[in-house]
């Protein structure tokens, strides 16, 4: 099972969130710096309205990924092979879980920076950043 979680627009967006309907988890943040009208004129410019469908939203971080954890299947959350990407434009360096690096590694070259560590939320429950 694969699930999409989209924490934040930068912002360049100006709140236009094309595509977030491919999204299967964001945050209330997200929603609420939206301009859903800039949103909805180029999905449907582009002929596709889903883009815009708003997905589940919850206020933190930490309760979509825990949300996420619970309901990926009979795999154990600690087997979970997660991706933390800071921009999905730049995807020079990205954090993964220690099951991401067990995968065969036929996707291309990465090097891996530092050793492995627990997912870090802030006080607000908010990932930190990548």
């Amino acid at each position: 099972m694969r699930f999409i979680f989209v924490r934040g627009l930068s912002a360049h967006t100006h709140g236009n969130a094309t595509g977030i309907g491919l999204a299967d988890f964001t945050t209330t943040r997200l929603v609420k710096a939206m301009n859903y009208k800039a949103t909805i004129i180029n999905c449907l410019t582009a002929g596709y309205p889903d883009g815009a469908n708003i997905p589940v939203h919850m206020e933190t971080d930490r309760e979509i990924v825990e949300t996420a954890l619970r309901i990926i299947g009979t795999r154990p959350a600690e087997k979970a092979r997660i991706l933390h990407i800071r921009n999905t434009l730049k995807v020079e360096e990205v954090e993964v879980s220690e099951p991401c690096l067990a995968e065969p590694r036929g996707q291309g070259e990465f090097s891996v920076l530092g050793s492995p560590k627990a997912m870090t939320f802030d006080a607000e429950g908010n990932l930190l950043p990548v």
